[in-house]
């Protein structure tokens, strides 16, 4: 939703939990406390005088409730949300929601393991490689938002903490990130901070510099993370890697 900001649209945004209020409230964000599930809130927000209502929540029973009081008692206001099924996505549509998305809240995501003839080869997160000794690449497959943010974080301080050498780098590859959001945003300064404390360098490769990159700078990562973190190319990274850490000996081998 805060991608609306940037352009100008005027949204206003709801948070039941605390913490991420105050997380949004940091940022600056014009996010209010509310829980609007509750029809009384609805009404407290004059939510007639509304054009759109975009549902962020990943719970689904929220979905329903907001969905179905406001095709009850306001039917002119159109709904937008985004689920994960196809059975939900056409359960709200039967309820009369505007638009219903599809999204991929668990994306299938990989390590890039080597380059070969053809191209990079992948391997999956359960036998993960390196690339380079010391050196990680995550591939994220999908945007990264609200609904995949928790998977983020948890697939990356996995890969960070069983593998051996110790790295000295770790690469998020997001050629197929095309947004994100700021729950993505948070779960982006979490990785930051985590491995940080394990001496490891977070980069970015292939970067949607039009989109995905303003995001960031909006959310205040690049300023995080260094502007020199992010690369046009994996194969940029990996010669990076090479000139500045292979030399000496990645973390944990003989220099």
């Amino acid at each position: 939703m805060f991608w609306a900001e940037h352009y100008w649209i005027a949204l206003p945004a709801f948070e039941r939990f605390l913490d991420r209020l105050a997380e949004a409230k940091k940022w600056k964000h014009k996010v209010h406390y509310g829980d609007v599930t509750d029809p009384a809130m609805l009404g407290a927000l004059a939510i007639s005088h509304a054009r759109v209502v975009v549902v962020t929540t990943r719970e689904y029973s929220a979905v329903k409730q907001i969905t179905g009081t406001l095709r009850q008692f306001y039917p002119s206001v159109k709904v937008i949300t985004a689920v994960p099924y196809l059975f939900q996505r056409d359960e709200l549509r039967q309820m009369g929601a505007a638009q219903v998305v599809r999204r991929s809240y668990r994306p299938k995501n990989v390590v890039v393991a080597a380059y070969q003839p053809g191209g990079w080869r992948v391997a999956p997160l359960t036998a993960p490689e390196q690339i380079r000794p010391g050196l990680m690449v995550y591939r994220f497959t999908h945007s990264m938002y609200y609904a995949n943010a928790d998977q983020l974080l948890r697939e990356v301080e996995d890969l960070a903490s069983g593998t051996q050498p110790t790295l000295s780098w770790f690469c998020i590859e997001a050629s197929a990130v095309a947004d994100v959001d700021f729950t993505a945003a948070a779960a982006l300064r979490s990785i930051h901070d985590m491995l940080k404390e394990k001496g490891v360098r977070l980069v970015f490769a292939d970067v949607l510099d039009d989109t995905v990159r303003a995001e960031m700078d909006r959310f205040g990562l690049t300023d995080l993370i260094g502007k020199d973190a992010f690369y046009p190319t994996l194969r940029e990274v990996v010669d990076a890697y090479d000139r500045q850490v292979t030399r000496s000996g990645p973390k944990g081998t003989p220099g």
